[in-house]
């Protein structure tokens, strides 16, 4: 054992004999093709806190173009639909079985933290991975991400 780890271990009255833990985590990828995807939902609308879920995603493309911009964007379902986007499929339609699972995970997170939360998740080739969760503060969200939160798809 490194110096850290005795020092750590000694610090916190860890017994040497109990071993390390170790996570093992298998990859996801979001960029499979058309029912593959990544994002970030909020479980309620950031810019007034209505409870209107919204999603930043994006299909076959990493993560950080959605963040610069640079990623087309679909909205999450019909209610997130605006004069800008009404003419693209929502993940509603295009994944309606994934669409409804975010929902339900959605809807029990929701519940369980009381608080707008955002949601990291993939979708990788029609199953939904779910990769955290955290509280959001209004103040956290810069005003240019309310502007296109909303679900994203290459065709």
């Amino acid at each position: 054992m490194g110096k850290k780890a005795v020092s750590y271990r000694r610090i916190e009255g860890i017994p040497d004999d109990w071993g390390t833990a170790v996570s093992v985590q298998s990859m996801v990828f979001g960029n499979m093709g058309d029912t593959s995807a990544t994002g970030v939902a909020f479980t309620r609308n950031p810019a007034t806190g209505e409870n209107l879920s919204m999603v930043n995603g994006l299909s076959m493309l990493r993560a950080k173009m959605l963040w610069q911009g640079s990623a087309l964007r679909n909205p999450l379902n019909d209610d997130t639909k605006n004069d800008q986007n009404q003419h693209l499929h929502s993940m509603q339609e295009a994944m309606p079985g994934t669409y409804k699972e975010l929902w339900d995970i959605r809807n029990i997170l929701e519940k369980s933290f009381h608080d707008m939360l955002d949601i990291e998740f993939t979708i990788q080739e029609g199953t939904l991975y779910m990769l955290q969760c955290r509280t959001v503060k209004e103040q956290e969200l810069q005003p240019s991400i309310w502007q296109w939160i909303c679900y994203t798809r290459t065709d």
